[in-house]
């Protein structure tokens, strides 16, 4: 069904039905399906989820096949489509000379890994923005806190109050691209916010980013929660209206997170908002000083 890196000679799985390729039982997951080509009856991957498991076969071990090799011979669409995309045929479970193959399409040349893919494109966006962020964003030690504190914990309902551009959030959203979870940001001033809108869909982490535009007094006590994660970064006399409003949503082990706690940014209301902390007696907090502002972590125990 194509030609891979490993030198195994070009083919094309013909069949009859799903169930057998090339005279071996297959199992199918999720949806591939078979469809006519001008080389015969072949087999479709249109999801990153399908995938076949191919008893005894020749092709068992870890092999990649041109997406244009598998289709080929098929509409002019399809065949132009296939010049930027491969598919990867990835060997995750052997059982004798059978594989798993799974089917996923890749936006590059090299078959890269999805997720490899978008850590490749997260980390070249922040590195082209590296300085420019303004706005009220965080500083790059500081979104690296956040990010490592999703993973560490493996959240993956997260809200974010005060997006700004939207460098806080795109660390944020990259990590929870790797936990599986969703993020959701409200920002009040709607120039920021389509400035973020832009700046999710370079880094590639859109899909994984709820951005809403509106006031934050409004939005976050009608979310419904629950959330494992929350990073307050929006105005500082209603830091502890936040906690009040979330705390409750948050989950056992989750951590309510909140910026500027230190230093300079520490006014009246961030003194209100510490003090409050200290009267939860199911929060332990920490002041976490990578910079000059500081991030309180408070984690409901």
């Amino acid at each position: 069904m194509g030609r891979s890196r490993n030198r195994l000679k070009s083919e094309v799985w013909t069949l009859d039905r799903l169930e057998n390729i090339g005279g071996h039982k297959t199992t199918a997951l999720s949806e591939p399906t078979v469809i006519d080509s001008p080389v015969g009856r072949v087999v479709k991957f249109d999801g990153v989820d399908d995938a076949l498991f191919i008893d005894n076969h020749p092709l068992a071990g870890d092999h990649w096949f041109p997406y244009r090799q598998i289709v080929g011979g098929l509409d002019a669409a399809i065949r132009a489509e296939s010049q930027e995309r491969e598919l990867k045929m990835r060997g995750l479970i052997c059982v004798g000379a059978g594989v798993l193959l799974a089917a996923t399409l890749s936006t590059t040349a090299t078959g890269q890994d999805p997720s490899a893919a978008l850590d490749t494109t997260v980390q070249t966006f922040l590195e082209r923005h590296r300085g420019t962020w303004r706005d009220l964003n965080v500083p790059e030690s500081d979104g690296r806190v956040l990010h490592d504190l999703i993973l560490e914990h493996k959240f993956t309902r997260a809200l974010e109050i005060g997006t700004s551009t939207g460098h806080s959030g795109i660390w944020i959203a990259w990590a929870l691209a790797k936990t599986g979870g969703k993020l959701t940001t409200v920002e009040i001033d709607p120039e920021r916010h389509r400035t973020a809108l832009a700046n999710f869909k370079e880094s590639g982490l859109a899909s994984y980013i709820d951005a809403r535009l509106g006031d934050a007094h409004e939005i976050v006590p009608a979310l419904p929660g629950p959330f494992d994660f929350v990073f307050s970064d929006a105005d500082k006399e209603w830091y502890k209206n936040y906690l009040v409003a979330v705390w409750p949503k948050v989950v056992r082990g989750g951590c309510f997170t909140a910026h500027n706690v230190s230093g300079l940014g520490a006014g009246a209301g961030i003194r209100e908002f510490l003090a409050h902390l200290e009267t939860l007696p199911d929060a332990v907090t920490t002041i976490d000083k990578a910079s000059r502002a500081g991030i309180s972590i408070s984690c409901k125990r």
